[in-house]
């Protein structure tokens, strides 16, 4: 199936449909650490795309690779105006792995989450405010980012916490062990283990999505 994709992207010429397709191979190559496929797929995709998503999915791939100085060079090229708390964020994060902490203070203090900030922007905000010296700040965006993931999908961002060296300084506190023990608090279908049957390939076929 993923050979079908990376086959499907080098031909498709519909714009909405290549972006759909390259997100879902780059998520792939993220989850199973093939970094070097993920970094081209990532690079391709932010040329191509130049918005703030295309960027901060580079950004996450350099990141993991240990590359912040090219994350820093990455989200500092993008245009100002498409800036996004996730963005900033992530940013934040690569300035504190290159020593530029008081670069990483300012930017996280111009960070505003809004109210319903998805799991994945929460957990870069949690991450940045850990690598800026700020404990409690990331504790409680760790703890909203846990109770906004869907059950089914808590278990692998907790992993992520654990094993994540943002979060190294503070593995070791009580406050930290507290909240890895987060519920969710999203319903999700019996069916699918989502939060709606928007996503679910039986869609319309079952009698919780008929109702």
């Amino acid at each position: 199936r993923i050979g079908q994709l990376q086959e499907s992207l080098e031909t498709e010429t519909n714009a909405a449909r290549w972006e759909y397709l390259a997100r879902a191979l780059e998520h792939f190559y993220r989850t199973e650490r093939m970094y070097k496929e993920a970094l081209a797929l990532s690079q391709k995709k932010f040329e191509r795309l130049k918005d703030a998503r295309s960027a901060a999915a580079l950004a996450e791939t350099q990141l993991a690779m240990s590359l912040p100085a090219d994350a820093v060079a990455t989200l500092q090229g993008l245009d100002g105006e498409k800036a996004t708390p996730a963005t900033q964020s992530l940013l934040a994060i690569a300035l504190a792995n290159v020593d530029r902490l008081n670069e990483a203070k300012q930017v996280a203090e111009s960070v505003e989450l809004p109210k319903e900030a998805g799991p994945a922007v929460l957990y870069s905000a949690a991450r940045m405010y850990a690598a800026t010296g700020s404990a409690d700040r990331a504790v409680e965006t760790l703890r909203r980012c846990f109770e906004s993931v869907p059950a089914g999908q808590l278990e692998a961002f907790q992993d992520h916490a654990r094993k994540c060296a943002d979060f190294a300084a503070l593995a070791p506190t009580a406050q930290f062990v507290s909240v890895l023990k987060t519920k969710s608090k999203v319903p999700e279908s019996k069916c699918s283990g989502g939060a709606t049957c928007a996503g679910c390939p039986m869609r319309g076929k079952c009698p919780s999505s008929r109702q």
